[in-house]
This record gives C-alpha cells, structure tokens and sequence, in this order.
C-alpha cells in the first residue's frame, strides 16, 4: 500500500491530467461496477486496485488518503503564505447540525428501519428477511437486481440529502454552495427514484411482503416529494459528464 507521501505525488499527477471530466465523481452515485465513466473519472482511476480492501487495510487506506490530502493541503497553505497553526476554531460560527433538519432525519429514519427490516429474521423459519428474499427458487434476474439496488440506494439517500441540507445551511450560500446543495439533492433524488421502481418489482414478486413494502413506498414517497419541494432547482442541475 502506498504511503501518504506516494499518494499525494500520485494525486498531483492525475491532477494535471488530461481526459478527465473535472468534478464527475462529486455528484455520482458511486456505484462504480455500473458506471460508464469509470474511465473519464480520476476518482477510480487513483484507487482502482483498492476495490475490494479488507476492512482493516480500508481504515489504513482512508487514513493513508487524509493523510495525503492534508499534506497537500499543508503545501497550498504555504504558497498562499497562510500559516494553518494560527486558524482557530473561534473563526468559524457555529451551524446547525444536518441531523436536526426533519427531512434528514426522516430519511435517516426510513433507511434504518429498512436495514433493519433485511436484517430481521423470520420467526417461523429463522431465516433473515433478505436471505429468504434472495434465494427464493423462482427469483427472476429482474427481481434480485432490484434487491441489489434497494441495498445498494438504502443509505445512500439519507447521506446525499444530508449533504444538500449542509450545503444550503451556509449562512453565506455563495455559488459553490447552491451548486453542491442542488448536485446532492439530485442524486439523492435519482436515487429514491430508481429504490421505488426497485421496491415496486419486489412488490410485485413478493405479495406476501405487500403491506410492509407499501410502508416502505410510502415513507421513500413523502422523502422524494419534501426534497423536490425543498430543492426545486434539483431536477435541472446538470451534473458534470453524466447530464452532459
């Protein structure tokens, strides 16, 4: 694995890069198996052997990645002859907290109750609520595909929405601001969209689950329609490369 010290000469190279779509990843959904720009994107191309990390090496490559993000930072600083140590917290105002905000916490909300519902196992056979759903013998290729996305969007949804929330709390709102407000709301909303066709079809599939999945629907409903109401430039936002 590499240093930090190697990690940020590697950042500064793909930086000067050419090829690259300029901020493609910031509005993503992260779901890089199923993307088609995985070569325009130098998120994926600085980590991409770093995909499928034990969960301790994961902790020692994040740790490796802030690392080298602050010496990168460190070395900015001094170029523009500002010193870091004399930054105090006393110079930032204090903001709300994302969580405070209803429509954050609902989604939070939403999305536990739902892995916690996939983590529930069944009284009668003692088989979670996933596992029965997966290996059903007549689960169609479409059926496990929408399990795969329902999983894949479930917290997801509530992080993006909470980033659109901070974004829109700044006190300044300046024009990175509302772009980031607007660029997260709209792939929290891409996302809802696609969990509720995904729930549909296991709805569909498995009528036995219908009156908890239309709970589901209809809490992930109401999410999408408060974020539509609270970020109406959301839809419109054309996210680098992918809207393009």
């Amino acid at each position: 694995m590499e240093t930090p010290e190697e990690m940020k000469e590697r950042f500064k190279k793909l930086g000067s890069m050419d090829g690259y779509i300029d901020g493609i990843f910031n509005y993503c959904d992260r779901w890089c198996e199923r993307c088609l720009f995985t070569s325009k994107c130098r998120n994926y191309a600085f980590d991409p052997e770093n995909q499928n990390l034990s969960m301790e090496d994961t902790f020692k490559y994040v740790s490796n990645v802030l690392k080298a993000t602050m010496l990168m930072i460190e070395e900015d600083a001094e170029e523009m002859g500002i010193d870091l140590s004399e930054i105090k917290d006393s110079d930032f105002k204090e903001k709300p907290e994302p969580f405070q905000d209803k429509l954050s916490k609902f989604a939070s909300e939403t999305a536990f109750e739902i892995h916690d519902w996939f983590e529930k196992e069944n009284k009668d056979t003692g088989i979670k609520n996933y596992e029965s759903l997966k290996h059903k013998p007549s689960s169609s290729a479409r059926f496990l595909d929408a399990l795969e996305v329902i999983l894949w969007y479930n917290l997801f949804i509530s992080v993006k929405l909470e980033r659109a929330i901070h974004s829109a709390s700044d006190e300044e709102f300046d024009e990175y601001s509302k772009s980031d407000s607007a660029g997260s709301a709209k792939v929290a909303l891409i996302a809802l969209d696609r969990s509720i066709a995904a729930w549909t079809i296991v709805m569909e599939e498995r009528p036995e689950y219908e009156e908890k999945i239309l709970g589901f629907l209809i809490r992930l409903s109401k999410i999408r329609k408060v974020a539509e109401k609270r970020f109406p430039d959301a839809r419109r936002f054309i996210r680098p490369g992918l809207d393009e």
